[in-house]
């Protein structure tokens, strides 16, 4: 079901998409309240911690499948979810579940480091997600996570 979620607003985007405001994570864009592998309500069992960061390595169960979740955080100030790895093969979908939808997506498909921040200007309650977002041909997927975690949205603003 959660596969079929994820595919359905891929394939159907929103009207109106959400803002592409995919800033590079400067070094001075601190995570202020750190999501830990320790602290996930649900995850793959390709998924494995690894101190304060993760790896995903393996045959994910469907394209478009979840593979770590968060406790919902109740956001009442504009927020920054962060995120900081790389990918080595496959790809990734980090975003935001409101009221159990999609609120806020980004997708990383290109190998190599990356480093993005997801505006949260909306106040609300929010479940941190992660999900496969895999290649047609393939459902192998291959990446670390080194920081993922909150930062209030004025740290790192110029």
């Amino acid at each position: 079901m959660a596969g079929s979620i994820v595919a359905n607003y891929l394939q159907h985007p929103p009207p109106t998409p959400p803002t592409h405001d995919r800033r590079l994570v400067q070094k001075d864009v601190a995570i202020e309240r750190p999501l830990l592998p320790s602290e996930m309500t649900t995850h793959a069992d390709i998924v494995r911690a690894s101190g304060n960061g993760w790896t995903v390595r393996g045959t994910g169960e469907g394209r478009y499948s979840y593979l770590a979740r968060w406790p919902d955080a109740i956001i009442d100030e504009p927020q920054w979810l962060v995120v900081k790895g790389v990918l080595r093969r496959g790809g990734l979908t980090i975003g935001l579940l409101k009221n159990e939808r999609w609120a806020l997506v980004r997708n990383v498909t290109t190998a190599g480091p990356f480093g993005l921040v997801i505006p949260v200007r909306e106040q609300g309650r929010y479940a941190p997600l992660v999900a496969n977002c895999l290649p047609k041909n393939s459902l192998e997927n291959d990446f670390d996570i080194t920081s993922f975690g909150w930062a209030s949205a004025h740290v790192g603003e110029r």
